[in-house]
């Protein structure tokens, strides 16, 4: 871990990213308050301000990352160091991480040590999801005041909202996992946030989609997940998570096809809220939809079935099951 940070924050300080104003906190909250107050103006103009800067900074990436994260990150998306960092600080402060790291911190003690390490593990997961999503959709090198300010309000926005939202089986996962947390001791207030890292995602796509059309997010949200339900979208994101990873290319191939699913989903979602007006609920508008599209979509839904039903998932039926999904698409009017 310590030559990884040596190695990260030797490459970061030849960037710009330490003059990033976003990240003028990191500086000054490297040091004690009692200096904070009284030389301000010091510590701004402190000549180690860059590297105080990028030394915290590292310090954060690679704790809540992962020794192996950077390096893995640039192999699987082709980013660099300096987007990569500037990506997941974002994803961080977007799904808010540091509140659950140091509530699970706070449980020392008090639950096992096996329920803060999965608990660690899950927001982990989410912040490489969202790192991995903000390479992918947003431009570069990303703009980080901008990009927070952006989504953080309207993600917190669907979140607060998920036990409402969520249908069939997401619902069901979201269920479990905080009668499995709240079992084993965890505060309601944090298994209630750790319940909802899975669907809690793609509130990135929703709000793009939102701001793309013009709508509030939660009327996106509505026909998201009510789509993940009626399109078992969500069983088939649980067969490509189960693709095995056992060297780079299958993880990434694991990787591309499960973004291209969240796509489809997100041009779906598109799709289904450009039917109806104003007052339509979501069924209504998947039955205007469905409806516009009805022998294309029968014809798909078998096929996703057959995939569903298979005994064995591969890449080879899982991207016939992307093509199907991507056939949807093709043909709205």
């Amino acid at each position: 871990m310590a030559y990884t940070k040596i190695t990260v924050s030797d490459e970061l300080l030849h960037t710009s990213l330490p003059d990033d104003p976003y990240l003028h906190s990191l500086l000054y909250a490297y040091f004690p308050t009692a200096l904070r107050e009284e030389f301000a103006e010091q510590i701004e103009h402190h000549p180690l301000r860059r590297e105080i800067t990028t030394t915290v900074l590292v310090n954060d990436t690679v704790n809540t990352g992962g020794t192996t994260y950077l390096h893995r990150l640039r192999e699987e998306t082709g980013a660099s160091l300096e987007e990569i960092v500037r990506a997941q600080t974002a994803a961080r402060a977007i799904f808010r991480s540091a509140p659950v790291w140091d509530a699970v911190e706070a449980l020392d003690n008090q639950v096992e040590a096996e329920v803060q390490t999965r608990i660690r593990l899950h927001s982990r997961r989410l912040v490489e999801r969202g790192t991995r999503w903000l390479l992918n959709n947003r431009p570069q090198p990303l703009q980080l005041a901008e990009t927070v300010e952006f989504f953080a309000e309207r993600v917190e926005q669907v979140w607060a909202q998920l036990t409402k939202l969520l249908r069939g089986a997401d619902l069901e996962w979201w269920q479990m996992i905080y009668d499995e947390l709240t079992g084993a001791g965890v505060p309601d207030e944090l298994a209630t946030r750790v319940a909802g890292f899975s669907s809690a995602f793609p509130a990135l796509d929703i709000v793009s989609v939102a701001d793309r059309m013009g709508k509030d997010p939660l009327d996106v949200a509505e026909v998201y997940y009510d789509l993940a339900d009626r399109l078992r979208i969500t069983q088939l994101m649980d067969r490509i998570i189960e693709l095995p990873r056992a060297d780079r290319w299958q993880s990434m191939a694991r990787a591309s096809i499960r973004e291209d699913l969240y796509a489809a989903h997100a041009a779906l979602t598109a799709d289904v809220l450009a039917v109806g007006n104003g007052t339509s609920t979501p069924e209504q508008r998947f039955t205007a939809w469905e409806q516009r599209n009805q022998a294309i979509l029968g014809r798909a839904r078998t096929t996703l079935e057959e995939i569903q039903g298979s005994d064995s998932f591969d890449l080879a039926n899982l991207s016939v099951a992307m093509r199907t999904m991507r056939t949807l698409l093709r043909t709205h009017s």
